[in-house]
């Protein structure tokens, strides 16, 4: 096997390209034909479900035979799972926590794009919860984990790859509704980003099962959700 695997990893990168471009923008222009409003709650709220919906067409379509197998190798060895799974996932918070609180002084702010989400949040709760406790892990693990996997021989460098397209993709709200040349440190944020998104590989990797570092991204974007909704 080659250390890299470009066919894989030019696939991967198509796979986030048609779910954070080319799906939205063809939902859109159907929506746009069809004459609705993308000002109105419910027609957005429509439009982001059929975002999401295709996405995971898509996905299982894709690697429905992969994901078989994984819930099977899950289940077998659950309880080892989610104790590895668990562990990755502390560390990864914890690094979280303790990086967004050095760069929330550097900065003065939170991530723009934890302030879509508390946005988001406080007018949609319990759709929001669907959207990123349901929906959002599934296909981010699927997308930034999943799909690249097997495109490297050496698992660390796999890690760190999957760590940081993850944390980038998470700022690219940042690029297109802030003024980040006005508040450069903004893009300090990929680092506790790319840090969760690190050990969530690791448990990936581990287990050998992308059911784990599903299980606990939602896991850890329902705590985040619910502190949200508490006013946290």
């Amino acid at each position: 096997m080659k250390k890299i695997n470009i066919k894989i990893i030019l696939k991967g990168i198509l796979l986030i390209l048609a779910y954070m471009l080319l799906i939205p923008e063809i939902s859109i222009l159907i929506f746009k034909l069809l004459k609705l409003n993308l000002d109105d709650p419910i027609i957005y709220i429509s439009l982001n479900n059929c975002v999401y919906i295709w996405t995971i067409i898509m996905i299982v379509l894709i690697y429905k035979k992969d994901l078989e197998q994984e819930l099977t190798l899950f289940k077998k060895n659950w309880k080892e799972n989610l104790k590895i799974g668990f562990k990755n996932w502390a560390l990864g918070f914890l690094f979280m926590m303790i990086t967004n609180l050095i760069i929330i002084n550097i900065t003065g702010n939170i991530a723009s794009n934890e302030e879509q989400n508390r946005t988001l949040i406080e007018s949609m709760p319990i759709l929001s919860f669907i959207f990123m406790v349901v929906f959002g892990p599934f296909i981010e693990e699927m997308l930034f984990r999943k799909s690249f996997k097997d495109g490297f021989q050496n698992k660390q460098i796999y890690c760190y790859f999957s760590a940081i397209l993850f944390g980038s993709a998470h700022l690219i709200a940042s690029i297109t509704t802030y003024d980040i040349a006005s508040n450069p440190y903004q893009l300090l944020f990929i680092i506790p980003y790319s840090g969760i998104g690190y050990f969530l590989a690791k448990s990936y990797i581990e287990t050998n099962t992308i059911y784990t570092s599903t299980i606990f991204h939602a896991f850890h974007n329902a705590i985040a959700v619910i502190l949200a909704m508490l006013g946290g």
